[in-house]
């Protein structure tokens, strides 16, 4: 079969292409194993080869390949295959040919959402950064959602939010790093600098992470240096749940 190239938007040079990426897959089979390691999770749950780095790498060869009909990177089927991989890099560490199926799904999801519209859920999650640190004083209100009979339900129903999972609880004390870091740097400290970038979910989900580190490292006589604010006093974030839905321009503007 011949692989017909693609507009790919993630960096595919080590393995020449994005396609050449896939035909590092050879079947060995070492994902299906089931001893202590880490690959794959999904398949352990399910047993199912679709849920397998080795059956989403041949779907998706398949796919590109042309083998599965032009509209496949796109297609429902092509998503579901997808949908179970975590991205827990389990296979980039353990796979004999180093697949990385994690950033193949960024690629896939690329690719897919160019045809069709990113759910409202996965939207609320890529752009949290954005808006997250707004919500630290409608904390009690937001989670309610977990406490109130029938709200998960309602959630699920009109946001895409499982109810049968809690969803992360929201704080009223964020950190606040252009106040609770000072600013003036201790002089016995000189030459023991260190910056702390605190990014959304530490910031607003569990900030007594922020606060240990800071004090863990003052403790340790470094002169800590947080990491100014982006735009409009929201926390710094490198992009990553923008990337987990396959929004890479969106996580590009927001590393840079």
């Amino acid at each position: 079969y011949s692989n017909a190239p693609i507009a790919t938007t993630m960096d595919w040079s080590d393995f020449g292409s994005f396609n050449q990426a896939l035909e590092m897959c050879n079947n060995n089979g070492a994902c299906r194993k089931s001893d202590v390691a880490v690959m794959c999770p999904s398949y352990r749950v399910s047993g199912d080869e679709q849920h397998l780095t080795r059956g989403r790498a041949n779907t998706l060869r398949l796919a590109v390949s042309g083998q599965l009909g032009p509209e496949a990177l796109s297609s429902d089927a092509m998503f579901d295959t997808m949908s179970l991989c975590v991205s827990c890099k389990g296979c980039k560490r353990e796979c004999p040919t180093g697949i990385d199926m994690a950033k193949m799904k960024i690629e896939f999801l690329h690719q897919y959402y160019k045809k069709n519209s990113v759910p409202l859920k996965d939207r609320l999650i890529a752009y949290l950064p954005r808006y997250a640190h707004r919500m630290g004083r409608l904390s009690l209100l937001l989670n309610l959602r977990d406490q109130i009979p029938g709200l998960k339900s309602l959630s699920e129903l009109v946001l895409g939010f499982s109810a049968r999972r809690n969803l992360p609880k929201w704080r009223g004390d964020q950190f606040r790093a252009e106040i609770e870091v000072p600013p003036e740097v201790d002089i016995s400290t000189e030459g023991k600098d260190v910056v702390l970038l605190v990014d959304t979910f530490n910031t607003c989900f569990e900030p007594e992470n922020a606060r240990a580190a800071l004090a863990v490292l003052t403790a340790a006589g470094y002169s800590v240096h947080a990491a100014k604010p982006a735009d409009k006093g929201r926390p710094l974030c490198c992009g990553r749940t923008f990337l987990s839905s396959g929004m890479v321009d969106e996580a590009r503007e927001e590393a840079n």
